[in-house]
């Protein structure tokens, strides 16, 4: 590893943004997991789509818990490695990866026990259900690829290089666009598997990532080591990232929780609005790809400035980084008003799951600079040690706001007001944690940043 904390000098708006570009290539591969699986899938039928869009929110949430670990080990690792502390900075890799690997496997078991009931509450029946249980049944077996890649890339992230992990990341999405046409169709001597294919494809994809990610961390940046540890240094490792990864992962899974809560509620209108809400939101991951890689990038640097004292440039970093996920943001609106309706024809070939999905991203787009806003500013307070107030903006957002807007939208004005309902949410608090944020930084009588 190279020996210095690397983003605590130098231009800081060449650095969010050299990093951001590096970030954009993973966004995008990870996006094109979720497209092409969506893609391919949506050409079997409209209940077969619907199928994948149930098993969205629970992904998610699976998805969520190993964000939350990412994003502790990367706020407990950037500020080791800004105090220049190295031998820490491998304990807490390395107690990292072993955390997350302990946690996927409890949630991969309860997972697989539980995949009937929960899609039944959430309102899948029929051949939707059992398509739904080819899905999850593979996809929970595989999970440790997908959670152990999200952590460690964390990781890698945390010493400032994004282009590493990017580069893994697009590979693996290249292998899945390649294998899931081949088990979803059948090729050769592989038989045609349907949705369970696509399932079969992503975990084979996602061991690519599982393996480099290890690789990576323990050749490369020898921030993985097999010295034995004193019981006191695993605990103060796993506290220091539970402390902000236990909050995060609780936050972001409240995400997926009202995604299961707005399907259940389209649910009752038409099965196509359900198929054009899941499309558009695995769509909007490519959308977003700049907006979600400034929030990515700013996280590292505002960790290891923290951690060296630098509350200058926390500041100025924060304020330039939330301003390009804003800009971001509201220019993918404006393409979206344009290109949402032949976008939206490459998911599925049935018109009435098009003219939902495009309808979804006109108006959801609406919020998107806002929501770049929120975001940025969840993660610049997560890195900050200030897990409490990110929680406390997305309870807001999605309890207070997001939920019962979309009940009434739907009561009100049908499907379009349901998605109206998330644009206004972001909107909204966009403003408060961008307030909230610029307070916490520089209002008198407070620190700057943590010590």
């Amino acid at each position: 590893m190279n020996r210095k904390a690397s983003l605590i000098e130098g231009d800081y708006k060449q650095q969010i943004l050299k990093m951001s570009a590096g970030m954009i290539v993973g966004m995008l591969g990870m996006t094109i997991f979720n497209m092409v699986d969506a893609m391919y899938v949506g050409r079997l039928g409209e209940e077969e789509l619907a199928a994948l869009s149930f098993t969205f929110p629970v992904v998610m949430i699976v998805q969520s818990i190993a964000l939350g670990l990412g994003v502790g080990m990367s706020a407990q690792l950037s500020r080791t490695l800004g105090e220049q502390k190295f031998h820490k900075a491998a304990r807490v890799t390395t107690d990292g990866i072993i955390l997350s690997i302990f946690i996927v496997v409890l949630v991969g078991l309860f997972g697989m026990l539980t995949i009937t009931p929960l899609f039944t509450l959430l309102g899948a029946t029929g051949r939707v259900l059992e398509y739904v249980e080819d899905y999850m049944s593979v996809w929970y077996i595989s999970s440790m690829m997908v959670v152990v890649p999200m952590v460690g890339n964390n990781a890698i992230r945390a010493t400032g290089d994004t282009k590493t992990p990017s580069l893994v990341m697009l590979i693996s999405a290249g292998t899945n666009l390649i294998l899931d046409p081949v088990f979803i169709f059948g090729f050769g001597p592989v038989p045609a598997m349907g949705v369970r294919g696509a399932a079969i494809a992503t975990a084979i994809a996602r061991s690519i990532g599982f393996i480099s990610a290890l690789i990576i961390l323990g050749k490369r940046e020898k921030l993985l080591t097999a010295e034995k540890p004193a019981l006191t240094e695993v605990i103060d490792s796993w506290k220091g990232i539970l402390q902000v990864a236990v909050p995060t992962a609780l936050v972001r899974m409240i995400s997926p929780f009202a995604v299961g809560i707005i399907t259940g509620l389209l649910a009752r209108i038409s099965t196509a609005a359900v198929a054009g809400f899941g499309a558009g939101a695995k769509a909007e991951g490519l959308a977003m790809a700049f907006t979600f890689a400034v929030g990515s990038a700013v996280g590292p640097f505002i960790g290891q400035n923290s951690g060296a004292g630098k509350h200058e440039r926390v500041l100025k970093g924060s304020h330039y980084a939330n301003k390009l996920a804003f800009l971001s943001g509201t220019g993918v609106f404006l393409v979206l008003l344009v290109l949402a309706g032949p976008f939206s024809r490459l998911f599925s070939p049935v018109e009435e799951v098009q003219n939902y999905m495009a309808l979804y991203l006109r108006l959801a787009g609406f919020g998107y600079g806002m929501q770049g806003l929120f975001l940025n500013s969840n993660t610049i307070l997560n890195v900050l040690k200030k897990p409490i107030h990110a929680a406390a903006i997305s309870l807001t957002q999605m309890f207070v706001l997001y939920i019962p807007l979309a009940f009434l939208g739907a009561r009100l004005f049908g499907v379009p007001g349901v998605f109206c309902a998330q644009a206004l949410s972001y909107i909204l608090i966009g403003l408060a944690a961008n307030r909230l944020l610029h307070h916490l930084l520089i209002s008198p009588g407070r620190e700057k940043t943590p010590a």
